[in-house]
C-alpha cells in the first residue's frame, strides 16, 4: 500500500489482511512512525570554552525521529572527521567532551546529523573559542561536574551508562544507588575510566531509581534509571478455542508478576471495544456466529510489546435424535402407565415438546394429565381409551428443528367377570370351576389353569370363560 503525504495521523499500526473462502487470516501488527529532521538554528553557533576546564558540545540543535546518528567533523583549512584523544571524546549519546581545553580546540566543530528512517541529513556549525580563566558564578566554578545522561529508561537485561565529568583534578568519586554506596566489585556494576563511568550490568527492575555520582570536594549530580521489563504474553489455555453457541467463553492472557503495560484487543485486526474485556481478559456472553475468528491481545509498554493469538470457532448444529430416534407404536391397556422417551442432541441444547393428532400437550401436562419430570420425558399415570392417537415429539434449536412420531392405542385390558371363590370339592364327585373374563373386541382371550401355582390342567375353553372339570379326583382340592 502507498501511503501518501505522509503525516501525523497516518502513523500506527499497520495490519495486512488475507481472506480466502474458509476465513481471514491477519498479519502481526507493524508500528509505522513518521520519520523527520530539522534544525532549530540557521546560523552558526558561537561556544565560548575556558582553559583547561572541560566543554561539552551536544547536537541539541537537530530535532529527528528516530534519534539521529551523529558524526563529529572538524573544520581547520578543511572538514575531517574529529579524532578521539586523552582530551576528546564522543560519548554514548553523541555529544562531543573535551575534558582540557586549550587554545588548540579553537576550531570550527560540525554536527552531521543522519535521520536512518528518511536518510535525509542536517548540519549544525559550532564556532569554538577557548578563553583563559574560569568563569565563576556564586563563588562556584562552572561546569567543573556534569552527569550525562540525567534519565534513562532500558528494557530489563540491558546495560545502562551513567558517565560523571569533573572538570578538575579530584582525589574521590563515588556512585551510589538509592543511597546506597556502589562496590567497584559488583558483580551488577561496573566502574570504568577511573570511576568517570558506572555501568549497570544487565539491568533488572529492582536496579531502578536515583544514581548519584560525589565527587569529593567539589560536589553530586543525580540521575534516574527506570528498568522495564518487556512484556511477554502467556496465554490461559489452549489458542484453540471451540465454543457452542448460546453458551460463553474467555479468552485469557498474562504477563510476569510485576511487568505492567497497557492492553489492547483485536478481533480480525480491528480493535474491541465490545464485549466488555479487562486488562488481559476478554469474555463473550451468549456467543453468536459472528464471534467467531482471529482474536489478539495486545501488551505494550515503554520499551516493548507482544501479541498473542487465538483462534475461536463457534459450534452449532440442529437437534439429532438418538438411536435414529424411532419411536415405535404400541398398544396400552386402559389405566395402564405410559413413559415416552424421546433423546436428542444438539447444539444450542434442545427444547422438547410434545403434541398428540397435532395439537399441543403443553396444557395437559401443565393441568396434570400428563408430566413431563425431565427434558424429552412423557409420563402418564393411568392411560384411558380417549389417550389413543399419534404422539409427536418436537426437538428444536435456533440452528434447526426434528420430529418422531408414534402411534399409541389404549384398549380395554382383559377384566374377569366371574371369578372361582373358596370352597371345597366333594370326594369322589366330578366337580366344577368357572372363570369368565372379557377383553377388547379386537383382542381373544386364552385361558389356563394352575394347581398351587405351578401344575397346569387340561380345561376346556368357551370364548369368553373357561370351565374346568374335575372327575374322581383323590385326594380333594381346596382352592383360594
Amino acid at each position: 500500500t502507498l501511503v501518501r503525504t505522509a503525516s501525523t495521523e497516518t502513523a500506527g499500526y499497520y495490519r495486512c489482511e488475507a481472506s480466502f473462502q474458509l476465513g481471514i487470516v491477519v498479519s502481526e501488527p507493524a508500528l509505522i512512525q513518521i520519520g523527520y529532521i530539522y534544525t532549530t538554528v540557521n546560523t552558526p553557533v558561537d561556544v565560548v570554552g575556558y582553559e583547561s576546564s572541560w566543554l561539552l558540545l551536544s547536537c541539541d540543535h537537530v530535532i529527528s525521529l528516530p534519534q539521529a546518528t551523529v558524526l563529529w567533523l572538524e573544520e581547520d583549512l578543511i572538514e575531517r572527521p574529529v579524532t578521539g584523544s586523552d582530551s576528546l571524546e564522543t560519548l554514548l549519546n553523541g555529544s562531543l567532551l573535551f575534558s582540557n581545553l586549550s587554545s588548540a580546540n579553537e576550531a570550527m566543530y560540525i554536527c552531521h546529523a543522519s535521520n536512518p528512517s528518511t536518510q535525509e541529513f542536517r548540519r549544525v556549525v559550532y564556532n569554538l573559542t577557548v578563553s583563559t580563566g574560569l568563569l565563576e558564578v556564586s563563588g562556584v566554578p562552572s561546569q567543573l561536574l556534569f552527569l550525562t545522561p540525567t534519565d534513562i529508561v532500558v528494557s530489563a537485561g540491558e546495560n545502562a551508562i551513567f558517565q560523571c565529568f569533573v572538570g578538575s583534578s579530584y582525589s574521590m568519586l563515588r556512585w551510589y544507588h538509592e543511597g546506597s554506596l556502589i562496590s567497584a566489585d559488583s558483580s551488577s556494576y561496573s566502574v570504568l575510566d577511573n570511576g568517570v563511568t558506572l555501568v549497570v550490568e544487565r539491568a533488572e527492575t529492582k536496579q531502578s531509581g536515583e544514581y548519584r555520582c560525589e565527587v569529593e570536594g567539589i560536589g553530586s549530580l543525580s540521575g534516574n534509571l527506570t528498568v522495564i521489563d518487556t512484556p511477554i504474553i502467556y496465554l490461559t489455555g489452549s489458542a484453540d478455542v471451540e465454543s457452542d453457541l448460546e453458551t460463553s467463553f474467555s479468552l485469557t492472557c498474562s504477563l510476569e508478576e510485576g511487568v505492567t503495560a497497557e492492553w489492547s484487543w483485536l478481533k480480525n485486526g480491528e480493535l474491541v471495544y465490545e464485549p466488555i474485556w479487562t486488562e488481559g481478559e476478554l469474555r463473550v456472553s451468549f456467543t453468536q456466529e459472528s464471534d467467531e475468528g482471529l482474536y489478539q491481545c495486545v501488551a505494550c509498554n515503554d520499551v516493548g510489546r507482544d501479541m498473542k493469538t487465538f483462534r475461536v470457532n463457534v459450534i452449532s448444529y440442529p437437534p439429532m435424535f438418538l438411536n435414529s430416534g424411532h419411536l415405535p407404536s404400541k398398544i396400552h391397556f386402559t389405566h395402564s402407565p405410559l413413559l415416552l422417551n424421546c433423546s436428542a442432541v444438539s447444539v444450542p441444547a434442545p427444547q422438547f415438546s410434545w403434541s398428540r393428532d397435532f395439537l399441543s400437550l403443553t396444557d395437559a401436562i401443565n393441568q396434570g394429565h400428563f408430566s413431563s419430570p425431565l427434558p424429552g420425558i412423557l409420563e402418564d399415570d393411568s392411560l384411558s381409551k380417549q389417550d389413543s392417537g399419534n404422539y409427536t415429539c418436537t426437538v428444536n434449536n435456533s440452528v434447526g428443528t426434528a420430529r418422531r412420531s408414534m402411534y399409541i392405542t389404549v384398549l380395554d385390558g382383559p377384566k374377569f367377570i366371574y371369578e372361582p371363590t373358596f370352597g371345597s370339592f366333594a370326594l369322589l364327585r366330578d366337580n366344577y370351576l368357572v372363570c369368565e373374563a372379557s377383553v377388547d373386541e379386537t383382542l381373544s382371550l386364552s385361558f389356563r389353569w394352575l394347581i398351587n401355582g405351578t401344575q397346569e390342567l387340561e380345561v376346556t375353553t368357551k370364548i369368553v370363560f373357561s370351565i374346568v372339570i374335575l372327575t374322581n379326583h383323590v385326594p380333594s382340592y381346596s382352592f383360594n
